[in-house]
């Protein structure tokens, strides 16, 4: 039911006296049930901005992040205060996951460049030493011929 408030206010001023009288006409109510009033939805927004901030963070360090289909939730007023406490709990638990995930990555990374640095340096010293007995052997009149052959994890541990 549609309520229609109408109010009437008339002020009439007297010229010559300056007194000023007031006229309220009653409140009217509708009563009439209106059929032609339609029904839609409401957008609700719940900011994001943070959890984009953390995905752009997360690209560019180099993480592969994918996005799930949005849901749509609906509901009346009290359902719709539980969707959106839910997804501002949904979108922080996703930061915090982003964000772990970057610190797992950074760390993993930093892992690898010292294990690549170990490794370059023993690759440089086994051609240090390779050179330097190449060396002696060409001072006796000795030839070397270097070959290279790749060893599986499992034949160098036996």
């Amino acid at each position: 039911m549609i309520l229609r408030k109408n109010k009437k206010l008339t002020i009439v001023s007297s010229l010559f006296a300056g007194a000023a009288a007031v006229s309220i006409s009653p409140v009217k109510a509708d009563t009439e049930v209106r059929e032609d009033i339609t029904r839609g939805h409401i957008d609700v927004h719940v900011d994001h901005s943070y959890l984009d901030e953390t995905v752009i963070k997360g690209i560019a360090k180099g993480l592969d992040i994918n996005r799930d289909d949005t849901e749509v939730l609906t509901g009346d007023a009290e359902k719709t205060r539980e969707n959106v406490a839910k997804t501002k709990e949904y979108y922080l638990a996703k930061q915090k996951e982003i964000i772990e995930a970057m610190d797992k990555y950074t760390l993993e990374k930093e892992k690898y460049e010292m294990k690549v640095r170990e490794q370059a340096k023993s690759v440089a010293a086994a051609n240090g030493d390779m050179s330097s007995l190449s060396a002696n052997l060409s001072s006796n009149g000795q030839r070397v011929t270097p070959v290279t052959k790749e060893y599986s994890a499992e034949q160098v541990k036996t």
